[in-house]
């Protein structure tokens, strides 16, 4: 009997930009490889497919990796609308609110 098992789980990041991501993981401080368009972290591989290898029990650290992910993502449409956001933390992450000038 393994002493872990591993679960292949979908991110539902269809359109995932690869560099987004990477700085998104770069931003939660976890440290990671990446080869072409694969991240391999310590207990999980986000690959080709949009799909994610995961230990079972790190289920929240990729879960902090999209919300990081949906942050940028919130920034760079952000810049790109010319909208100003007011950012909170909070312990499930963070909240926006955008206003348009």
């Amino acid at each position: 009997m393994p002493c872990y098992s591993i679960q292949t789980m979908s991110i539902s990041l269809e359109a995932l930009n690869r560099d987004m991501l990477e700085s998104a993981i770069i931003s939660t401080g976890l440290s990671y490889t990446r080869e072409g368009d694969i991240f391999y972290l310590d207990n999980i591989e986000i690959g080709a497919g949009n799909t994610a290898i995961v230990q079972t029990g790190y289920n929240g650290q990729l879960n902090m990796i999209k919300r990081s992910y949906s942050e940028h993502v919130i920034r760079k449409v952000a810049r790109s609308k010319k909208w100003t956001g007011q950012w909170k933390k909070l312990k499930t992450g963070s909240k926006v609110t955008m206003k348009r000038f």
